[in-house]
């Protein structure tokens, strides 16, 4: 299956691009497209932690199923004051 994965902030630059049309295996979580697309970041397991996912608009966990077409979203945590 193919899905479309958008970068947010901090996964823009540090993985160099704002999207990605990615291939799955029919049954792959959010958590596994994860961890493909980040694959080359040493910090991944803690970005992991405090990052928000959506799917199609909506907002996942990391165990939810993809499905073919899903637009998938990386939310990285945000600081601020």
């Amino acid at each position: 299956m193919n899905i479309k994965v958008i970068y947010f902030a901090v996964y823009s630059e540090l993985l160099g691009k704002r999207e990605e049309l990615l291939k799955l295996e029919e049954g792959a979580t959010v958590r596994l497209a994860f961890e493909k697309c980040t694959s080359i970041l040493s910090d991944r397991d803690e970005l992991l932690k405090a990052t928000l996912f959506a799917i199609n608009e909506e907002y996942v966990e990391p165990s939810t199923l993809l499905q073919d077409g899903d637009e998938l979203v990386f939310i990285p945590p945000v600081s601020g004051g």
